[in-house]
Order: structure tokens, then C-alpha cells, then sequence
């Protein structure tokens, strides 16, 4: 008898790109409203975000990840 097993994930999740976002958000000495003038995010938005009572759009949290240094690739 075979049995099947998860493959190993080694990208990381959404919980993970998330959480990244917020550390370096929080880590930024930018104010939200700066973040929001400068990336054209809602300030209200990112508010929620960071209190994490709501997600971001894949094109929000690419703007958002562009903004605080991140490079985005495709695998």
C-alpha cells in the first residue's frame, strides 16, 4: 500500500508575506500617512492591515513590499 504525502512547501505563505510586511512596516521609521502619500495606499487601509483586521490586495502588498525594499520575482 502507497501513501501519499504533502510535498514540502519552501515558498512562503500568505500568513508569512504578511506578517513580513507588517515586521518591516513597523520597522520602518515612516508614518502611515507618509506610506499611504507615497505608495497611494489608503492610510485607512494600511491601518487595518497592521492592526491585521484585514488583508491586502496582491497588487496592494506588491506596492506596499516594492515601497520597503523588497523585490518581487516571479518563480
Amino acid at each position: 500500500m502507497t501513501t501519499a504525502t504533502k510535498p514540502k512547501r519552501s515558498k512562503t505563505s500568505p500568513d508569512d508575506f504578511a506578517s513580513i510586511l507588517r515586521s518591516a512596516l513597523s520597522a520602518s521609521d515612516q508614518t502611515l500617512y507618509r506610506v499611504s502619500m507615497e505608495t497611494g495606499i489608503g492610510q485607512d487601509v494600511l491601518s487595518r492591515f497592521v492592526r491585521e483586521e484585514r488583508g491586502l490586495s496582491l497588487e496592494t502588498a506588491g506596492r506596499l513590499a516594492v515601497h520597503l525594499g523588497y523585490t518581487l520575482k516571479r518563480s
